[in-house]
This record gives C-alpha cells, structure tokens and sequence, in this order.
C-alpha cells in the first residue's frame, strides 16, 4: 500500500520529467516522418498509404518506406502511428493551417509530448512504484525513476516521435501488473490486471515487434504468480490472452489493409536496406563486436552514455537472491539479456542516427528499476558515487536531447565529435530538418527544425536552458517538501 508522501512524489516526479520532455522538439527525421506521415494520411485521407503524406514535390520526406502494390507505406510498426491517430486528430482544429511545413511542426511537437513524453513520464512513475513493491525505500525509487528518466538515452528517446517510449511504457505496464498478481485479492482485481498485461505486452508488440518475447516473458510472470490457485490460472490465463489477441487483432487487420496478408509487415517490403534481407528480416546471431559497442563502446554504448546502469547487474542479482522478488528479478534479468543479444544479433544494430542503442531502448527501465535495490544495499559514499554517475549520464543526456537526439552515424564518436564542441559552442537545437524534408537543410528555420522553449522565449545558446535548470531546482525543493524525511534509505 503507496503513502500520500509517495503518491505526492511521484506527482512532483512525473511533473519535472513532463516539463523536461516537453522543453524539446528535435523535429525531423527518417523514422518520425515516416510514422506521423502514416498519421496524417489516416486523419486527412482515410487511408493507410503515404502517397501523397510522405512526399513533397515527388521527392520522400523519408527514406523509411515500403512499397506495395504500387502504392507508399511506411514500413514501420503501426503502433505509434494509430495511438497518435486520436491524438492528431483532436488537436489538428487547433492548429493554424494544419498541413503547412510550420501547422506540422507544432501538430508533431504537441503529439510527440503527449505520446513519447506521455509515454516516458508514466513507465517512470511506473518503476518508482514497482520499486517500492518490490521493497525498495523511497529514496531508492526515486532514484531509480529518476535515471531512467534523465540520466539515460530514454531521455532522448521521451522527445521523438519514436516507437520506443511508448513500447517501454506498455511493457512496463505489463510488469507491473504482472507482479501485482503476486498478491491476492478480488476476480475483478486479476481481471483487471492480466487485461493489462495482455494488453501491455500486446500493444508494446503492435508498436516495436521485438518486443514480442519481452511480452511473452512478462505473461509468464503473471501465470506464475497464479499457478497456486486453479481457477486464479485460468482466470490470469484468459484475460491476459484476450489483451494480447485483441492487439494481435488490430495489428492482422492494419497488415492486411497494408499488404495484403496478415502476417505481411512493412519490413518485408523496405525499401534500398538489403541487410533486412539476411536472416530472420535482418537478425542472424549475436556478433563480439557490436556486442561490444552496444555495451561499452562510445559509439552506441549503453554503459558509457549511462555508466550507473553498469550497477543494475548487481541489483539483478540481489533481486533474484531475495525469495520475495525472485520470480520479477529472472523476469527482469531474461529480458534484459534478450534486448542485449537481438540488438548485437541485428544487422543495423547501431540504430541509424541515434543516441546510444536504440533498439534496446526498453531495457533502460528494467536495468533502472534493479538500481533501487543496490541503493538500498550499500553505503553512504557508494551512494555518492552511484549519484555521480548517474549525474554524469544525466549531464550527457542533456548534451544530447540540447544538440540533436538524432546524432547522424558518421560520428563515430559523438561525445567528442559532435556533443562536445557544439555544446560547449552553444550550438543546440542543431537538427535543420523538419517533418517534410528528407535530410537536414543549410540554413535553419526556427519554426519548423529544432528549438527549445529557452528559445521561444527569446534566449539562445546555453542560456536557453536556464529556464530548465530551474525548473529542475524547484523539482527539487518540492521533492524535500513532500518528503519531509519520509525517504530516509533503508538497508536491506
């Protein structure tokens, strides 16, 4: 059972991450054009094809595309797209000439903050909420919430119009409910909960198709935790079916209308990427390189943009230890291995542009939330130096998210090459290409390419974040208020 103090937490949490994804537009790219050009046709035309949506005077805004039947698909998952199509669709009244380069830019700001920040601000409030389920003090998950949201690459990720953030939300979603299912209560509870699970999984699955054996792990948690009770497995079992069917439905209906079959997906007919083609659309086995890279390399490594995670393989360990978290602990642990292997397995495992491996994104939250454990189990000054990696990550995040979120691959190097010197030139909002362009322009529009609010209201270069910087203070002040001692750490 939450506190109102940790109730009240996790509203002043969820309050400084929203206000921190929704300072950001980073504007354009192959993957958001391609996603919200597959919105705009839904809302506009009726219709799932980008023909006239995913170009401009004949030319693509995107390189993302299929070709079926004669006709422009997106070639991504649909997920995003058709949770963005209400969205879209009850903001465009609201938006001066919706279809003009700058009516675009503001519809996929707003969209993009209440679906990716949306999406971000609630699997953070989801873990600090799990965390302290799982026995971890206050402190500790809001310590864990706190690197997930801010000191790792799921900050970048919350200010895109990606299919990540809303992916990790629904599986933590699903984990969630999952291990809420450890604890008894009314039918109507567990029905409530394997909906979830189902539907969590399902969805995060409709949205970024790895994330189907995260699904498939999660849902096993929650049998598991009702394998005691004959009809309470049974129960478990149905609902959380009927979640997932219902996902599995929409998305045979959406690959059907697209391309014919519904087990036809976009991937199948991308075009000009031939390595989609080796494999299973691209995966083969685990490769030594890049599973270095995606580790510790300074290219796309995860524990070199987010050092403190490194501490999460502890806290997977101590969770597993415990009989009490054992089963969510394994469950944690097995996704996070499996993110670890598709990703190194993949042939474009670096992601195209992006800021550290983008397609583990997920397993940030689950490495995150065994943070709270390792906080609780060790020493004052190992607190602080989890705290100054965490700040370090959370320096380079910001870095980041102020430049571009969308580092183009041929920096081999982004920190020195490209994070760095703009930073410190203060050259943020650096990504020149908007919704409807398919590469960066010369010259910047300040309406339609990257800004930040410090911007919008007159400040440039590193001063624009100032007004951030303050907001992260009054979070702060806010957070020691509604405390009032309560989040002193416990041991284990």
């Amino acid at each position: 059972m939450t506190t109102a103090v940790q109730r009240r937490v996790a509203w002043v949490l969820a309050a400084a991450l929203a206000c921190s994804y929704a300072y950001f537009y980073q504007a354009g790219g192959w993957n958001q054009n391609s996603r919200f050009a597959l919105v705009r046709a839904i809302v506009e035309q009726g219709t799932l094809t980008i023909d006239e949506t995913g170009f401009v005077n004949g030319e693509p805004v995107t390189g993302d595309i299929a070709r079926h039947d004669g006709h422009a698909y997106s070639d991504k998952a649909p997920g995003l797209a058709l949770t963005a199509v209400p969205v879209v669709a009850a903001l465009r009244p609201l938006i001066d000439q919706p279809r003009s380069a700058r009516g675009i830019a503001r519809l996929s700001y707003l969209t993009t903050v209440v679906i990716s920040a949306g999406a971000t601000v609630g699997a953070a409030v989801l873990l600090f909420f799990v965390a302290l389920s799982l026995g971890a003090s206050g402190a500790a998950a809001t310590f864990a919430a706190l690197v997930f949201g801010l000191g790792s690459p799921a900050f970048a990720y919350a200010t895109l119009f990606y299919g990540h953030a809303l992916a990790t939300c629904c599986l933590a979603a699903a984990f969630a409910a999952a291990t809420a299912l450890a604890s008894r209560s009314s039918r109507r509870r567990d029905i409530i909960l394997s909906l979830v699970v189902g539907i969590g999984g399902g969805w995060a699955t409709v949205t970024e198709y790895p994330s189907v054996i995260p699904a498939a792990a999660i849902a096993c948690l929650a049998v598991w935790h009702s394998r005691l009770d004959h009809p309470r497995l049974v129960r478990v079992l149905a609902y959380v079916s009927i979640g997932a069917l219902a996902c599995a439905a929409a998305l045979a209906w959406f690959n059907a209308a697209s391309f014919g079959s519904p087990v036809g997906i976009g991937y199948q007919s991308k075009v000009d990427f031939d390595g989609m083609h080796e494999g299973f659309f691209g995966l083969t086995s685990p490769k030594p390189g890049p599973l270095q890279e995606l580790l510790i390399g300074s290219f796309r490594g995860l524990f070199f943009y987010a050092p403190v995670l490194a501490a999460a393989c502890v806290g997977l360990l101590w969770l597993i230890r415990s009989r009490a978290s054992r089963a969510p602990g394994v469950t944690a642990a097995t996704i996070a291995v499996y993110y670890v292997l598709f990703n190194a397995s993949y042939h474009y495992w670096d992601g195209g542009w992006s800021y550290g491996p983008r397609h583990m994104a997920p397993v940030v939250w689950f490495l995150a939330l065994a943070l709270a454990p390792v906080w609780c189990g060790v020493g004052r000054w190992l607190r602080v130096g989890l705290v100054a990696a965490a700040a370090y990550g959370g320096l380079l995040a910001l870095m980041a998210v102020a430049v571009t979120a969308q580092p183009p691959d041929t920096y081999r190097h982004p920190l020195t090459e490209l994070y760095l010197p703009l930073f410190l030139d203060g050259e943020v909002a650096h990504n020149w290409q908007s919704y409807l362009e398919r590469l960066p322009m010369e010259q910047r529009d300040r309406q339609t390419h990257a800004w930040n609010l410090g911007e919008k209201a007159g400040l440039t270069g590193l001063p624009s974040l100032v007004p951030l910087i303050g907001l992260w203070f009054l979070g702060a002040i806010a957070w020691r208020r509604v405390t009032n001692g309560d989040h002193r750490p416990r041991g284990r």
